[in-house]
């Protein structure tokens, strides 16, 4: 077995605290509740938990505006419940990583507060201040500037208004960041996931918005004096890479980032020409498997993939690439063959292991999410180019809210998220029918599915799984729904049969005569492929 870092193979669970789990039944979810689930997630099989922010916020964008990087948002508990939090995942086996904000801070931090008292204050730079405002725009619809009266200034803001972009190029705001970092890995965290980490270095004048040019130098300073100080802490950013750029941030030799997301598989929907995701595009499956190819093959013994099609900002996968009616169960088993059998780090959101599926909420009103407010004040109100119904297709396809509905934990009220009458966001109707009541003692679940899937990744044939030799068999592929792939490692081969779409297939039946099926989301195997099937076998 070939020696890794504990990230190389592991499956990574995101759990959003606020939906996740509420134990004292305000509404919220909270650290003790995640602490209630942490042997469901252990039995699932993960070895890292990634929070979205836990931070003092106003939670104007829903923590991602921090108001205090050093201590808990007492919406989800106090600073002994995190510790607790640590102590228990550690016995479980399963490290926690923060989720790190630092392109900008709410404008409720002391360091902003400082800022527009005094021109002369040193937290003044550690922002980014202009006489006068220009056309640029913030992207959640907008001016990127604000006014400060007391000032005569605006600030800029890449986010929403309360989110100030922080001035990196200040060796003093770059001082606290690493502080920052080594508090909580002094406390046994195993890392971070770095939120918008490709926006830090700007040149605004020249409207270079992400992957300016000392985005480089100030990494490569953070991991010296921070990251590299602590054994195999995790450090995964986000951004919107390229494969060059992305072993930019992570080739070993940087000492900059372990990981970086790549976005091209999880905007597959959205409109390139129009208003994005608010104007979705349907999937086009010979894209997907091009850019899964380019990635898994692109990386190959120079960094490592990340794998995921879910998070907090995304869509359920099921609604975006499956089939959330007559063959959501088939649909949501085939994207966990795709995404659990690639080379790379798993990351899994919480609920993707059950199959959630969108909301559909028809009601602007019940959605709280910033960026989906924003934009439908700016582009449907002020800019009218388009209809309240147009951009109310784009959010049931894919506001961020839809991710974030409460956790489906039971069949009892509010699906067991809590005892309440209350939830911060509208329950999900779906949670009666996807649930982890329903499915943990079903061998035919998605939930069941998925934790065959992880033990095979921690199987005798975890190297083949997490490192193999990706290898794309286009001549068997003769329809775009058709995905054959095989992956290869010091003799062992598994091949990856899978239908994208739910139309039959007919398929060569070499590909699985005589051999090992190792798993597949139907209980027999047929002459043709049928809607969304997933077949991997062994030789």
């Amino acid at each position: 077995m070939k020696k890794r870092a504990w990230w190389q193979e592991s499956v990574i669970y995101q759990i959003y605290p606020r939906s996740f789990m509420d134990s004292n039944n305000d509404g919220n979810g909270d650290i003790q509740g995640i602490i209630s689930k942490l042997d469901y997630l252990a039995d699932l099989g993960v070895n890292g938990i990634w929070l979205s922010p836990i931070y003092v916020s106003p939670m104007k964008d829903n923590g991602y505006d921090v108001a205090d990087y050093f201590d808990i948002n007492p919406m989800f508990g106090t600073m002994a419940d995190f510790d607790e939090l640590l102590a228990e995942a550690k016995k479980r086996n399963i490290k926690i990583l923060m989720d790190l904000v630092c392109n900008h801070t709410s404008t409720e931090h002391i360091w902003f507060k400082e800022a527009i008292k005094d021109k002369n204050s040193k937290y003044h730079d550690f922002y980014i201040f202009k006489d006068k405002p220009d056309d640029k725009k913030s992207s959640f619809g907008g001016s990127a500037w604000c006014y400060v009266p007391s000032l005569n200034e605006y600030y800029y803001h890449y986010f929403d208004e309360s989110q100030a972009d922080l001035n990196w190029a200040n060796p003093e705001l770059r001082k606290e960041v690493a502080s920052i970092c080594k508090f909580w890995l002094d406390k046994g965290c195993g890392g971070f996931r770095l939120d918008a980490i490709e926006l830090i270095s700007k040149d605004l004048e020249n409207n270079v918005f992400a992957n300016g040019p000392h985005v480089h130098e100030y990494l490569h300073e953070l991991n010296q004096n921070a990251f590299s100080l602590y054994d195999e802490a995790l450090t995964v950013g986000e951004g919107w890479p390229t494969i060059d750029i992305c072993l930019d941030y992570t080739r070993p030799e940087r000492e900059e980032l372990s990981l970086i997301f790549e976005f091209q598989t999880a905007t597959l929907d959205w409109n390139p020409k129009g208003f994005g995701k608010y104007q979705p595009v349907e999937v086009n499956h010979t894209s997907l498997k091009d850019i899964v190819t380019n990635w898994q093959t692109g990386l190959k013994d120079k960094s490592w993939n990340v794998v995921f099609l879910e998070n907090h900002d995304l869509g359920r996968s099921v609604t975006r690439y499956g089939n959330d009616g007559e063959y959501k169960v088939e649909s949501a088993k085939m994207l966990a063959t795709l995404m659990m059998s690639l080379n790379g780090t798993i990351f899994l959101y919480q609920g993707q292991e059950l199959g959630m599926i969108n909301p559909y909420f028809k009601d602007l009103d019940l959605y709280d999410d910033v960026d989906s407010k924003t934009m439908y004040k700016d582009v449907v109100q002020t800019m009218k180019a388009m209809s309240h119904d147009e951009f109310m297709h784009g959010l049931l396809m894919n506001s961020r809210d839809n991710a974030r509905t409460p956790m489906h934990w039971d069949n009892s009220v509010n699906s067991g998220f809590n005892k309440g009458n209350k939830t911060w966001l509208a329950m999900n109707s779906h949670a009666k029918d996807i649930n982890v009541e329903n499915q943990i003692n079903d061998e035919d679940s998605v939930l069941s599915y998925y934790k065959k899937l992880i033990g095979l990744r921690k199987s005798n044939l975890k190297d083949v799984f997490i490192d193999g030799y990706f290898e794309r068999l286009t001549n068997y592929e003769t329809t775009d729904d058709l995905f054959v792939y095989k992956k290869t490692y010091n003799g062992e081969v598994i091949t990856m049969i899978i239908n994208l779409g739910q139309n039959e297939i007919d398929y060569d039946l070499s590909l699985v005569k005589d051999k090992e099926v190792i798993i597949s989301n139907y209980k027999d195997i047929d002459k043709k492929l049928r809607a969304y099937e997933a077949i991997i076998v062994r030789g």
